[in-house]
C-alpha cells in the first residue's frame, strides 16, 4: 500500500479527490448543522403556535358558554320562577325554557339547572338531580365568591367512574340588582378532548396532552389510557382531596408515568413556551426519545396545552438531505478519481513541483500556491490548483470570520447575562436588608404599641377605681350633708321648744302645777338634744353645734323678749 502511494499517479489521484471533498464535506457539515437547527427551531415555533391555538380554542369555547349563560341568565321565566315565593313558584315557563336552551347541543350538553342561593337544584333537565345540594361543588363556591360567571374542573357527573363532566354557572339577578339564584350548564368533557386534537390536523405524528394544574393528564391523542395519571409523584392527601371533589376516579392511576425531565420542563413553562428533551411521554423507560414540545397555558383555567412531536420525525427532511449529499459526494469522488487515473499517465513528469505542493499542503501549510510556466494542462492544472487554494482561503476565512463572530457574541452575551446576575443578586440583597430593617421597625413599633395599650388600660383601670371612689366619697358626702341638715332642723325645733319653755317658765307662778309641768318638757327637750347630737355624725355634730348656737343665741333673745313683755312680779 505505502509503495503504491510512493509514486505520483496514486498520489495525485489522493490530492484531487482530497481537493475537491474537502470543502464538499465542510459545506456539507455546516449545511447539515444550519438546515437542522432551523428545523427544530421552526418546529417549536409550529408546535408553540399548535399548542396555543388549541389553547384558545379551548379558552373560546369555555368565554363563549360563560358569556351564553350570562345571557341566558336575563330570560324573564328563569327570573319570575326565582324572584316567586316558594309557595307560587311555577316551574312550567322556566322547565320548558331550559329544555329549549338544552336542544342547541344535542350531543355534548348534558343538562341545565336552576339553584337556589343555597346550592339547592329546583330545576334540571336531568330530573335525577333535582333537589341536590351542589353547595359544595367548586363552581357554585367561585360562583358565589366572585359574583361572576365561573366554570369548573373536569369532574365526574355524579361520582367517580361516571361520564367525566365540565359545569359553567352564573348568577341570576332582579331588576334592582340583587341576586336570585344560579344558573348551571352541564357538558360532557370530551368536547374538550375533542378540541384538544385539533392540532394533529397540522401535524399527524405530534401528540398532543391536555395537563391540569397538578400535572395530571386530561387528555391525550395517543394514548387515551393514561388519562388521570401524572407526570410526577403526588402527594396522598392531595390524591384524597382530589377524589373527594370528584377530580379522580376511585383506585384509579395517579403514579408518576413520565421520567423527571419531564416534570421540570413543564414546571418552566408557566406562561407557554418550548423545549426539546430527551422524554418519554408514555411510561418511564431508559429509552427516552429526543421530542420537541411546545405548551400553551389556557386562560379560564389553569391548564396547560403540550403539543409534542419526536425529532426523529422532523428531522426526516435532513435525513433525506444527508443521504443525496453522500450519493453525490460519492459520485463526485468516483469522477475525480476516474479523471486522476485517466490523466495522471501523461501529466507525471511535469508534476514534481505541483507534487510538492501538495506535499507542503498536506502538512498544513495553506498559503501554497504553484507558479504557471506553461499554457498546457500542466499550467491549467497549477492555475485551477491556485484557484481552488484560493477559494479553500476564502472559505476557511469566511469560517473563521463566523467563528470569530459567534464567539464575540457568546462572550457578549455572557458578560451581560454576568452582569445581569450581580444586579439581580445586588437588588435579592437589597431588598432583603429592607425587609430585616422593615420587620425590625415593626416590631419595635409593635413592643411600643404593646407597652401603650398596657398603660392605657392600667390608667382606665385606675380611672375606673378613682370614680368609684369619688362616687362613694360624694354619696357620702351627700348623705351627710342630709343629716346635717336634718339635725339643724331639728335642733332649731328643739331650739323653740326651749325657748318659749323658758318664757313660760318665768311666766308662772314659782312652786305651780304647770311650772313643773314645764320644766318636765324643758328637760325632755335637753335629753333629745344630747340624744341628737351622739347620733348624728361629724357633720351632723357640726350643724347641731351650730344650731345649739342658734338656739343659744335664740334662747337669750327669748329671755330679752320676755322680760320686756313680762317684767317679773314682785314677790
Amino acid at each position: 500500500m505505502l509503495r503504491a502511494f510512493s509514486k505520483l499517479r496514486p498520489r495525485l489521484i489522493a490530492a484531487f479527490l482530497m481537493v475537491s471533498l474537502a470543502p464538499l464535506v465542510l459545506l456539507e457539515y455546516f449545511n447539515h448543522r444550519a438546515t437542522r437547527q432551523a428545523l427544530i427551531d421552526g418546529a417549536h415555533r409550529a408546535l408553540y403556535a399548535s399548542a396555543t391555538q388549541t389553547a384558545q380554542a379551548i379558552d373560546g369555547f369555555l368565554n363563549e358558554n360563560l358569556n351564553g349563560l350570562r345571557v341566558h341568565a336575563l330570560l324573564p321565566a328563569v327570573q319570575r320562577f326565582l324572584a316567586a315565593p316558594l309557595d307560587a313558584r311555577r316551574k312550567v315557563a322556566a322547565w320548558q325554557t331550559l329544555l329549549r336552551l338544552s336542544r342547541k347541543d344535542t350531543v355534548n350538553l348534558i343538562s341545565f339547572a336552576v339553584l337556589d342561593l343555597a346550592g339547592h337544584n329546583l330545576i334540571d333537565t336531568r330530573t335525577v338531580q333535582i333537589g341536590r345540594d351542589e353547595s359544595q361543588r367548586d363552581y357554585f363556591k367561585a360562583l358565589m365568591a366572585a359574583k361572576v360567571p365561573a366554570v369548573s374542573a373536569m369532574q365526574f357527573a355524579d361520582a367517580p367512574g361516571d361520564a367525566l363532566t365540565l359545569h359553567f354557572a352564573s348568577l341570576v339577578w332582579d331588576s334592582a340588582g340583587r341576586p336570585l339564584g344560579a344558573l348551571r350548564i352541564t357538558y360532557n368533557a370530551t368536547v374538550v378532548q375533542q378540541l384538544t386534537t385539533q392540532a394533529l390536523h397540522a401535524s399527524p405524528s405530534a401528540r398532543v396532552v391536555l395537563f391540569d394544574e397538578h400535572h395530571i393528564r386530561l387528555a391525550d391523542s395517543a394514548q387515551s389510557h393514561l388519562i388521570f395519571t401524572s407526570v410526577a409523584p403526588i402527594e396522598t392527601d392531595l390524591i384524597r382531596r382530589l377524589r373527594a371533589e370528584w377530580r379522580l376516579p376511585e383506585g384509579g392511576p395517579v403514579e408518576a408515568t413520565g421520567p423527571p425531565a419531564l416534570a421540570s420542563a413543564l414546571k418552566q413553562l408557566a406562561n407557554g413556551g418550548y423545549f426539546t428533551a430527551p422524554l418519554s411521554m408514555g411510561s418511564q423507560d431508559s429509552k427516552a426519545e429526543p421530542y420537541a414540545v411546545g405548551g400553551a397555558r389556557l386562560r379560564y383555567r389553569p391548564w396547560l396545552v403540550v403539543v409534542a412531536e419526536p425529532q426523529s420525525v422532523l428531522l426526516v427532511p435532513i435525513d433525506r438531505l444527508l443521504g443525496e449529499g453522500v450519493i453525490l459526494a460519492i459520485a463526485i469522488a468516483f469522477l475525480v478519481s476516474l479523471f486522476g487515473v485517466v490523466t495522471a499517465g501523461w501529466l507525471t513528469s511535469p508534476f514534481r513541483t505541483l507534487t510538492e505542493a501538495v506535499s507542503r499542503f498536506s502538512a498544513g501549510e495553506r498559503g501554497v500556491e504553484v507558479a504557471v510556466r506553461s499554457h498546457d494542462e500542466a499550467g491549467e492544472l497549477a492555475r485551477a490548483f491556485n484557484e481552488m487554494m484560493g477559494r479553500i482561503r476564502a472559505h476557511t476565512a469566511e469560517l473563521e470570520a463566523q467563528v470569530t463572530e459567534r464567539t464575540q457574541a457568546l462572550q457578549a452575551d455572557i458578560a451581560r447575562r454576568e452582569a445581569a446576575e450581580r444586579a439581580l443578586a445586588q437588588t435579592h440583597a437589597e431588598l432583603e436588608l429592607r425587609v430585616e430593617q422593615r420587620t425590625g421597625e415593626l416590631r419595635a413599633a409593635h413592643a411600643r404599641l404593646q407597652e401603650e395599650l398596657a398603660e392605657r388600660e392600667r390608667a382606665e383601670s385606675e380611672k375606673a377605681r378613682l370614680e368609684a371612689q369619688l362616687r362613694q366619697a360624694q354619696k357620702l358626702e351627700a348623705i351627710g350633708t342630709l343629716a346635717g341638715g336634718i339635725a339643724h332642723d331639728f335642733n332649731n325645733i328643739l331650739g323653740a321648744i326651749l325657748g318659749y319653755a323658758e318664757m313660760a317658765l318665768d311666766a308662772v307662778p314659782a312652786g305651780s302645777n304647770l311650772q313643773r309641768y314645764l320644766g318636765n318638757v324643758m328637760a325632755a327637750a335637753n335629753r333629745a338634744k344630747d340624744r341628737s347630737i351622739k347620733s348624728w355624725p361629724s357633720r351632723s355634730r357640726e350643724a347641731v353645734n351650730t344650731s345649739r348656737c342658734g338656739s343659744g343665741r335664740y334662747s337669750a333673745r327669748s329671755r330679752s323678749l320676755s322680760k320686756l313683755r313680762c317684767p317679773r312680779r314682785s314677790t
